[in-house]
């Protein structure tokens, strides 16, 4: 067998042999730089596109060994055209720690095709005082902007200081996450989402797998997830809750497997029927349990979910009043079709017309803490749950930042809840961050006295630097104890990246809708004419994610792992150093 080193000479020469020809391109998933736990599985695959005439001496290897005897288990081969030929293998892991290089090889007519990727291996089982629990915080769209927001509407400021921290802000170890993917520099939810629960970058609109060349978007090269690896290594217990609709991206990507954020169906199909199955399940989104028979169901099938979860022992709840009285047992809640509707509309303003017929969804909170008491009394061995408060992403697409804000600070209560929870116990690590960042900016403060005159206010009403003092949110709470989002002096907040429309200084008693369609085209929102002209810089109907970094608070054993400017994927192996995976643990082979 030839060495490493006599192996990567010949790649050097074969190279230079074949750079003159127009040879095959080959691409090789999981990517070059791409990083394992020791044990945990993937599926390797080789494409080989653009080749002139037959492929011959195709040949993949791992450190210099044949791929097919490296991993016990033999590439099979597919083609998709005439000029494709892809190599694939399913499930193998790598044991040891260390360097792995892959090599795949081959000659046409044009010439010599090649293409060689490295791998990082690492074992992370061994440092010091594991954490038995995970929760994990992502307020999706929460960058460093929103956090900062949701402060100073939270605590306000005296003589230039904020009068308090967030409770996520309140941490062990702080963190500042980089969240691009493969095929973007500004990442989407389900591609940030896969990253923290995998440890591997995906393209925009995946979860769980590298994208390949096929139509099928659930036949794509697959990554073993943080849950899986609980299951088979100490029989974890799993939970999610969200405000959005459960087949979304962020609490899919911990679950699910496909290209494709919107096979809403299968990826109920793979909570239900896949590897792992959450023992709590909160959110909006029976939209997508519903037969596809009943009205508002967008299911392709005539599955009833809601039943084969309730056949599973699963206690199925729609309404706070009934979560209130749910046993610490396993948990189905659906809480509205889609999303659930966001802080101030289910708090503040109880608008009908924007509630319907959900007028009893539960806070965050609620569901956090229902999903603790839970998890704590099914799994003794541990548990990871993951709480998303998603509507600081979706109001923000509507430019309806204080909306947005409102749900990061009903996030931040549950934060506050389950660190009281853990902090009795000495055994859980606590983690808030978010998925992206959107592109929001208070640059001052907002009189509503000098702003009248529009339904959204007039800039004459935006104070700049000492102009028109500090906010006053804090003046007046609600039953919670969250500030009115309506008072006298509030934030001036716009965006960077957004359709022209007028800036929400003032909110209104529904969500934003900031534009409208006129003879075809894009224009801001009539309804609030005479209101501060703001945007334009980017079409659509919508605001866009930005790539800016985002906050990551951690407390607890493992905290310590979290700190400085950290790769998203990194937030993976974080958790698995907390609490001492040995992913090398019950493989099929």
């Amino acid at each position: 067998m030839k060495s490493l080193k006599s192996s990567i000479a010949i790649l050097f020469g074969l190279i230079a042999a074949g750079s003159a020809a127009n040879a095959a391109t080959v691409s090789i998933v999981p990517v070059q730089g791409a990083k394992f736990l020791a044990g945990a599985n993937f599926d390797l695959r080789v494409e080989i596109s653009g080749l002139k005439g037959v492929a011959k001496d195709v040949t993949v290897t791992v450190n210099g060994r044949e791929a097919g005897d490296y991993f016990k288990k033999p590439l099979v081969a597919s083609s998709i055209a005439a000029d494709n030929q892809n190599l694939m293998v399913r499930g193998v892991n790598i044991r040891t720690p260390g360097k792995l290089e892959i090599i795949a090889r081959g000659v046409d007519d044009a010439g010599v095709f090649i293409k060689q990727v490295s791998y990082d291996v690492v074992n992370e089982t061994n440092f010091g005082k594991r954490a038995k629990n995970i929760i994990i915080f992502i307020g999706d769209g929460m960058g460093w902007n929103t956090v900062t927001n949701a402060r100073i509407v939270m605590h306000g400021i005296e003589n230039g200081k904020a009068r308090d921290l967030l409770n996520m802000e309140k941490a062990d170890s702080v963190a500042t996450i980089a969240t691009s993917g493969l095929n973007g520099l500004v990442t989407d939810s389900a591609n940030s989402a896969s990253a923290y629960s995998t440890g591997h970058k995906t393209a925009n609109n995946a979860m769980g797998v590298y994208p390949d060349n096929t139509p099928d978007t659930l036949d794509d090269p697959r990554q073993e997830n943080l849950f899986e690896i609980l299951k088979r290594t100490k029989d974890y217990g799993f939970g999610l809750v969200t405000t959005s609709y459960l087949a979304d991206a962020t609490p899919a990507a911990w679950v699910a497997h496909t290209r494709r954020r919107a096979d809403y169906s299968d990826i109920i199909g793979q909570f239900f029927d896949g590897p792992v199955r959450p023992s709590v399940l909160m959110g909006g989104g029976s939209i997508d349990f519903l037969p596809k028979s009943v009205k508002g169901s967008r299911r392709k099938d005539e599955r009833d979910m809601i039943g084969e979860f309730q056949k599973a022992g699963y206690q199925f709840v729609s309404s706070a009043k009934e979560l209130s009285t749910a046993k610490p047992d396993k948990v189905l809640g659906l809480f509205q079709l889609q999303w659930m509707n966001g802080y101030i509309d289910r708090v503040q303003t109880k608008n009908p017309d924007t509630l319907g017929a959900f007028t009893d969804q539960p806070l965050l909170w609620d569901m956090a803490t229902k999903a603790i008491a839970s998890l704590e009394a099914l799994h003794p061995n541990g548990f990871v749950l993951m709480v998303e408060g998603s509507n600081s992403d979706v109001l923000q697409h509507s430019l309806d930042w204080q909306r947005a804000t409102w749900d990061a600070i009903e996030m931040d209560v549950a934060v506050g809840k389950a660190k009281e929870w853990a902090a009795k116990r000495g055994d859980t690590l606590v983690i808030a961050t978010a998925d992206h960042a959107h592109s929001n900016s208070t640059y001052g403060t907002y009189n509503t006295a000098k702003g009248a005159g529009a339904p959204t206010g007039t800039a004459a009403g935006v104070g700049l630097y000492e102009d028109y003092g500090f906010p006053t949110y804090t003046n007046n709470r609600d039953q919670y104890g969250l500030p009115m989002a309506r008072t006298d002096i509030g934030l001036a907040v716009g965006y960077a990246a957004s359709p022209a429309h007028y800036e929400q200084n003032i909110v209104q008693d529904k969500p934003n809708v900031p534009t409208a369609t006129q003879d075809g085209k894009t224009v801001p929102n009539p309804a609030y004419a005479g209101g501060q002209l703001a945007g334009g810089n980017i079409g659509g109907t919508s605001g866009n994610h930005t790539v800016d970094p985002v906050p990551l608070f951690a407390t607890g054993p493992g905290s310590q792992f979290f700190k400085g400017s950290m790769d998203n994927t990194e937030v993976f192996f974080g958790m698995a150093r907390a609490i001492g995976i040995d992913a090398n643990r019950n493989l099929s082979r």
